[in-house]
């Protein structure tokens, strides 16, 4: 396999969603995934688990055990309707009072 032409720092890649993922995820699943290639070989191996510890680790609203869509994509739009409602009541709280 070639030299990747970049790479991220450690304290960098740490930062990041899958940086924060990973650590959740190998504490949920006794699995050790403190490795990129380790991570994704995870979904490859275990998709079923890997959409379920999504679900908890996003905090998505809804049963996990539900029919799927005939499109086959989760309804995001539910779990995004609450956060912005949220981001807003939050905003309106900020307001200065006049």
């Amino acid at each position: 396999m070639t030299k990747p032409l970049w790479t991220s720092s450690e304290s960098r890649a740490a930062q990041t969603t899958l940086g924060a993922f990973s650590p959740w995820l190998s504490s949920r699943t006794g699995k050790s995934l403190n490795h990129y290639d380790k991570v994704h070989r995870f979904p490859i191996e275990n998709p079923a688990e890997l959409w379920s510890k999504t679900w908890d680790f996003t905090k998505i609203s809804g049963d996990k055990g539900a029919p799927a869509l005939p499109c086959r994509r989760p309804q995001m739009k539910p779990h995004l309707s609450q956060k912005a409602d949220r981001q807003a009541a939050a905003l309106r709280q900020s307001d200065p009072v006049t």
